[in-house]
């Protein structure tokens, strides 16, 4: 993919993105190939590291229908939060006049970002998984074009190889994964 300037130049992704711009490529670059989390990524320390904040709860990795079913009991204040940490790099690059950049690399993470989620064969549940990585794609997308420090890196990472951080459930932070995920599985996991 790319795009021709003004001056009939071809330019990457990441250029016409400006500066962030490699940030939302790569991330997008491991969704768009269906990339597994490698061996070696920490799942639980980067599940801890929530949006709005480090969550000291014990992880559940779930399936992604369970991931879907639980989705509605998400602590609210919590994604009160979030979703005030969401928004916040909008006004700062509106400001900083990328708003064009954003909305391109917004349109980029959804194009790229609504390929199929491979389930337990619950479609429901699959749309719902792959409508709330969006969601969060698109903060993190938004953090890395604004630079700075950036709530949404760790969550990000797991949205990139296609697992969905679910957020405080009771009293388990919950991480949904699909079951082409290389994470293991039993039907419930709980990491302490």
């Amino acid at each position: 993919m790319a795009a021709a300037s003004s001056a009939g130049r071809t330019l990457a992704p990441a250029e016409v993105l400006g500066p962030g711009g490699a940030r939302v490529v790569d991330l997008l670059d491991r969704i768009a190939v269906r990339a597994l989390e490698p061996a070696a990524l920490p799942v639980a320390e980067l599940a801890r590291r929530t949006p709005a904040g480090t969550v000291n709860l014990p992880l559940a990795v779930v399936g992604a229908g369970t991931a879907a079913h639980v989705a509605d009991q998400v602590d609210r204040s919590w994604m009160a939060a979030v979703e005030r940490r969401r928004s916040a790099p909008r006004s700062r690059l509106a400001a900083a006049g990328r708003g064009l950049e954003l909305e391109a690399a917004l349109n980029l993470a959804m194009l790229v970002g609504t390929g199929p989620v491979e389930d337990d064969g619950l479609q429901l549940e699959a749309r719902v998984f792959s409508g709330a990585r969006l969601w969060l794609l698109g903060g993190a997308v938004a953090w890395a074009l604004a630079g700075g420090e950036d709530p949404f890196s760790s969550w990000a990472e797991l949205v990139s190889f296609g697992l969905w951080p679910v957020g405080p459930v009771g009293d388990r932070l919950v991480l949904g994964v699909p079951m082409a995920s290389s994470v293991e599985l039993t039907t419930t996991r709980v990491v302490n």
